[in-house]
């Protein structure tokens, strides 16, 4: 038996060498046979299986996906790239996989991301506040298969969603914990994890609770600072521990303190700063300073100069 590169079995009159043990496909005929063959399996793809139920979904990925690695499963992706130019088809942009929405296209759909040190955000939850489309949990016993293919397709991303994509879960996710009161250093450890380069997508959401019990967006021309602590490296310049977080009617809209209860140092070692405090170091929390407060706050809350004067008129 000869590998096709795919779970896809195919019989067909073969010419093969004198050895009967392998086949030239580089030979015409053969070529033509593995051309006919792809041709079927697009047309079974999109006309017979597509759109139906989930032993129809695994069937098509059976189809579709490289299986194995070297040349062989590459061929198999090509032999369908010929084939779907042919049909004028595009295996990437029609509604060929099955996800938790309905049938979508490959190219808008994600698996799930974990990882066995996550203890909040698990795939159950995500899945649950998923803002993409998510591959359903019926694919679960290809999960290799929609990797494969997902990597062959989009080398740059493969099967998992973009960062803008997760951070936008990320956020629905924070919204719900904030409404049932939930554990937030549980929550930014597995952001962490999840997302560790992603505070600049993670900033244009409203995910850091403040001090007023509300949550906060990093960026959109608003800045949230850690409490200031004497003896750390967050000991502000304006004042010691016990600076006043009260935010001035004024600022509200523009300044907002991270809440006290997001541990940052080593309750055993106080100055030894956690995961946490260092992930949210890197764009979504800045220290409180003075630098900061007259640069990016207070020259933001400046009207632009020259300013126009109001001037009322007291009559007697």
């Amino acid at each position: 038996m000869v590998p096709t590169g795919s779970a896809v079995h195919i019989n067909a009159p073969f010419f093969g060498d004198m050895s009967r043990t392998s086949i030239p496909f580089d030979d015409a005929y053969n070529r033509h046979l593995l051309e006919t063959a792809s041709d079927l399996c697009l047309e079974v793809v999109r006309s017979g299986l597509a759109g139906r139920g989930e032993t129809e979904a695994r069937a098509i990925l059976d189809f579709l996906a490289p299986l194995g690695t070297g040349p062989v499963p590459q061929r198999w992706l090509q032999l369908l790239d010929e084939a779907q130019s042919r049909a004028s088809a595009s295996l990437c942009e029609e509604p060929l996989v099955l996800a938790e929405s309905g049938w979508e296209p490959l190219n808008l759909t994600s698996l799930i991301p974990s990882s066995p040190k996550i203890t909040l955000l698990t795939e159950e939850v995500l899945r649950r506040h998923a803002t993409f489309r998510v591959f359903h949990r019926c694919l679960d016993s290809r999960l290799e298969q929609v990797k494969a293919l997902a990597a062959a397709r989009f080398p740059k991303t493969g099967a998992y969603p973009l960062e803008s994509d997760l951070a936008e879960t990320i956020a629905a996710v924070a919204a719900a914990l904030h409404a049932n009161d939930g554990d937030w250093n549980a929550y930014w450890r597995d952001v962490a994890i999840l997302l560790p380069t992603g505070q600049a997508e993670l900033a244009k959401h409203a995910v850091l609770l403040g001090g007023d019990g509300a949550l906060h967006c990093a960026g959109k021309g608003k800045k949230v600072f850690f409490v200031p602590r004497q003896g750390t490296e967050d000991d502000s310049d304006i004042g010691g521990e016990g600076t006043t977080t009260d935010v001035p009617g004024s600022l509200q809209s523009s300044v907002a303190f991270l809440d006290e209860q997001i541990q940052l140092y080593d309750p055993n070692r106080p100055t030894i700063r956690t995961a946490v405090r260092g992930y949210l170091g890197q764009g979504l929390v800045s220290q409180f300073r003075v630098e900061t407060i007259f640069s990016v706050v207070l020259q933001q809350q400046t009207p632009p100069l020259p300013a126009s004067i109001n001037v009322t008129t007291i009559q007697t």
